[in-house]
């Protein structure tokens, strides 16, 4: 079974069950120790990126950890070296851009809400990783206020909300994706994470 790092210093059980779900076994810890003994890493949602890392004054961003969010980078970094599969959700999603040279909108209007209450459609607008799993238009869950600004090196954007937020990205030639919602907060979201193991096949 592949054993994947889910980078966090929170106890987000949700990722475990979803990776399991699908047969992947799920460690949640944010120590970089051992790095090689992983076979993945999942980047999962969270407070807010530094600013900094994307060269901006902090205008909109809260509860930032800084510390983390360099150890993130570093783990990110790490694994593409390897070319090992990488998935982000909503924070890994952004700090995967910052990682890779893009910046963000620090606030966006509309998308920070539940899951419950906030759902709204994402369209493809290029081939990707998750297009065997899903519909070319789907509704998904928001619970974010930041998103992509200028898209990170050797990304290409995936998925479009209605008004123009990127909600997914993917790697021109690494085993990576990453998507703005949160699938393992939905039920159908299970396609998110087939399509993460499937990156182990290749």
């Amino acid at each position: 079974m592949f054993k994947i790092l889910i980078f966090t210093k929170l106890n987000l059980q949700r990722y475990v069950s979803a990776c399991n779900q699908v047969g992947l076994q799920a460690e949640l810890s944010d120590n970089l120790d051992n790095l090689d003994r992983f076979d993945g890493l999942l980047l999962p949602g969270g407070e807010d990126v530094e600013s900094s890392l994307y060269c901006q004054e902090n205008k909109s961003s809260f509860n930032v950890d800084y510390q983390y969010d360099i150890d993130s980078i570093f783990a990110i970094k790490y694994f593409l070296s390897c070319n090992k599969p990488i998935l982000g959700i909503c924070k890994g999603l952004q700090i995967i851009n910052v990682a890779l040279g893009g910046t963000l909108l620090q606030d966006i209007k509309g998308h920070k809400a539940t899951e419950v209450i906030c759902k709204h459609k994402v369209k493809q607008i290029s081939g990707n990783k998750l297009s065997p799993f899903y519909k070319e238009a789907f509704f998904v869950n928001s619970i974010h206020h930041q998103a992509v600004d200028r898209l990170g090196e050797d990304l290409k954007i995936t998925y479009l909300a209605d008004d123009g937020t990127i909600e997914g990205i993917e790697h021109t030639n690494k085993n990576l994706f990453a998507v703005q919602w949160h699938p393992e907060r939905l039920q159908e979201g299970v396609g998110v994470f087939k399509a993460y193991r499937k990156m182990f096949m290749s």
